[in-house]
């Protein structure tokens, strides 16, 4: 009997069938923590709880936000409709609306900002390690 149940989907990025039998893609938010004017713009890792992104461009004239949505557009291969910025436009916290994006895609933000957290912290461990002196 408990066959007979519908199993719940684990695809968070699938809702049901709209009426004509096709499947519609619903819309995910994201947190970003941004950092305008770097050399480059890249996935650094995360503050907070937000994934955080340098960004080349300054903060003026909404440079800065068009730039985060044009790199969210290349990182998971949309066109760039799809992504709508829905808070944080003057600031530095910023909560993006992303439609039409896999779950895989998603993922590969995280996994970005995983390995660049990862390098970082191989690097600063190296550097931060004391100076070993010898004593005379």
């Amino acid at each position: 009997m408990a066959r007979d149940r519908e199993r719940p989907t684990t695809d968070i990025l699938r809702v049901p069938p709209a009426g004509n039998g096709r499947t519609v893609t619903a819309s995910v938010r994201m947190s970003f923590y941004v950092q305008p004017r770097a050399a480059r713009t890249e996935i650094v890792g995360y503050h907070g709880g937000d994934l955080k992104i340098r960004l080349a461009a300054p903060p003026l004239e909404n440079a800065a936000n068009l730039e985060l949505i044009a790199f969210i557009a290349r990182q998971l291969r949309l066109p760039k409709r799809n992504i709508r910025l829905t808070a944080g436009r003057t600031g530095r916290r910023k909560s993006v609306a992303i439609e039409g994006a896999s779950a895989a895609a998603m993922a590969m933000l995280h996994v970005a900002a995983l390995a660049a957290k990862a390098a970082h912290e191989a690097v600063g461990s190296h550097a931060k390690q004391p100076a070993v002196r010898s004593k005379r």
